[in-house]
């Protein structure tokens, strides 16, 4: 009995699955978002791109409201991010799930393991489709002990290894005193 009769939409439902996951531990603001957008079946890469940019957008805008909320405003409107440590680098890395690429754009759920840092940007390393090295960032806001979504949008169309390609190159935080 085949459960899926076009290859293709197999295909589709899986990367579906894997990019927006529906585990209580991937529940980020931008995949609870992107879980109550109500997209057409035949939806193309673009409008997909378009919901995630807009989830994004509203995801990053919640977060910089919160950590005022909590109390960090002076600590974001004076923050100069700084490369953190390898040794955190790897903390953090251990601690997040694998970077997804999707539509054109990768995105990675970070979990951000230390206690006094906010994390303001993310940026990966990947390869072109002539096979050289790129650095893509994303800038968010991301408070001690808070997972969330760093969205990059626009890779290199066409690569199809692009997910096993990317690293993480480098992480920016501010102190949070």
């Amino acid at each position: 009995m085949r459960f899926c009769q076009s290859g293709a939409l197999c295909l589709s439902l899986i990367l579906l699955l894997l990019v927006f996951p529906t585990s209580a531990k991937a529940e980020t603001c931008f995949h609870a978002c992107m879980g109550n957008r109500h997209l057409p079946s035949k939806v193309s890469d673009q409008t997909m791109r378009d919901a995630m940019q807009s989830c994004n957008r509203s995801c990053e805008s919640e977060a910089r409201s919160k950590l005022i909320s909590e109390g960090f405003g002076p600590v974001l409107k004076a923050c100069i991010p700084k490369r953190i440590s390898d040794e955190e680098l790897k903390k953090i890395r251990s601690a997040s799930a694998s970077v997804m690429a999707f539509s054109n754009v990768l995105t990675w759920d970070v979990k951000n393991v230390l206690s006094d840092k906010i994390i303001r940007r993310v940026e990966l390393g990947t390869q072109t489709m002539s096979l050289e090295d790129v650095i893509v960032s994303s800038a968010g806001y991301l408070g001690p002990g808070q997972t969330g979504t760093f969205y990059i949008g626009n890779v290199a169309q066409g690569y199809p290894a692009v997910q096993l390609t990317t690293r993480i190159a480098a992480i920016y935080a501010c102190d949070t005193h």
